[in-house]
């Protein structure tokens, strides 16, 4: 009896024991599956609509408060979703972060997201906002024979230094002109010095920024303060703006107004390279609608957070980025609220 008595004994606390372990999986059960319907997306790629990253740059430069105050304005203004600026790089990290799926919108440029869409494997990589136009013309001394970029062959230009986005966009633009790297000398220098050796008459040329995030660019305003000079457009003609858009599509035909400087008394065609806010194309399109919305609807207060904050969200700039037929498509949802909003067509 006792043996019998022992052993059901044992053998009911080896139940109960059995009973509650599979009550207290099923409570885990429960909660993991609340967590999941409830709290979905606190690990990145369980959903894009409870945390988005926003990456721009080093905290001291024009990235890093650009990306916070996107970030402030989708935390405050689009339900359900929670944001976060991202101190990054800068643009070219950001690309990078955006092909991985590691960030959501980054700060970025042109030609670094080109790269990637096409020549990465990144073709989900998409355009969700306009940048900043960095607006370049050609300058001369006023007593200069130049008129024109062909005029410049065997001549010395500098378009600032090696490696730089100016460089590279100035080589390609002098292509459209017959010159190629040998029929001119190139002094690679930054703007500052550049606009000295012009002055002085060490170079015949200058490739520059004239507007810079909507306000002329104080080098040009300091030369031509000190030197009479002349302004000559990339594109003298629109068989050249075109040919220009085929052959190199990420470069931004543009117009500098007459009067931004005493020298430009009507207004000239111009070249930009530019930066602009890119998005994972796998976000959905009601996420990225009410985002982008949230963005230009509550512009002003980005604007608060940098000078060139305003320039990410203009509706005026994302109408001519889109008109310039860019290789790498905006977002569905971008585009929907846009053409909802009489921006683009």
């Amino acid at each position: 009896m006792v043996c019998k008595c022992s052993a059901g004994v044992a053998g009911w606390k080896t139940q109960k024991k059995e009973l509650l372990v599979m009550r207290i999986r099923n409570l885990l059960l429960v909660g993991l599956l609340a967590v999941v319907v409830i709290a979905p997306g606190f690990a990145r790629g369980e959903t894009e609509e409870a945390f988005l990253g926003i990456s721009g740059g080093p905290t001291g430069g024009s990235f890093y408060p650009v990306a916070a105050g996107i970030a402030k304005v989708i935390e405050d203004q689009v339900p359900g979703v929670r944001a976060s600026a991202e101190s990054t790089g800068g643009g070219v990290e950001n690309v990078s972060l955006l092909a991985a799926r590691q960030t959501d919108v980054g700060i970025v440029t042109l030609d670094a997201l080109y790269d990637a869409y096409a020549n990465r494997g990144a073709d989900h990589l998409r355009i969700l906002s306009s940048g900043v136009l960095y607006n370049q013309l050609l300058i001369v001394r006023a007593d200069s024979d130049i008129r024109s970029i062909a005029d410049l062959r065997g001549r010395r230009v500098s378009f600032g230094p090696a490696g730089s986005s100016g460089v590279v966009m100035w080589e390609a633009v002098f292509t459209l002109h017959g010159l190629h790297e040998g029929d001119y000398i190139s002094d690679y220098l930054s703007y500052t010095d550049a606009a000295d050796a012009l002055r002085d008459g060490l170079i015949d040329a200058l490739g520059c920024t004239i507007i810079s995030a909507g306000s002329p660019y104080p080098v040009v305003s300091e030369l031509e303060a000190t030197t009479r000079i002349r302004f000559i457009s990339p594109y003298p003609d629109q068989e050249v703006i075109q040919r220009s858009r085929q052959e190199f599509p990420l470069y931004v035909v543009v117009t500098v107004p007459r009067g931004t400087f005493r020298a430009i008394t009507e207004d000239m065609t111009g070249v930009a390279f530019t930066t602009l806010t890119g998005v994972r194309g796998d976000l959905s399109d009601d996420l990225v609608y009410r985002i982008t919305k949230a963005m230009i609807e509550h512009r002003e207060e980005i604007a608060s957070f940098h000078p060139f904050a305003a320039e990410y969200v203009s509706p005026e700039n994302i109408q001519l980025f889109y008109e310039q037929d860019l290789p790498i498509p905006f977002h569905p949802g971008a585009l929907q609220y846009y053409r909802e909003a009489g921006i683009v067509q």
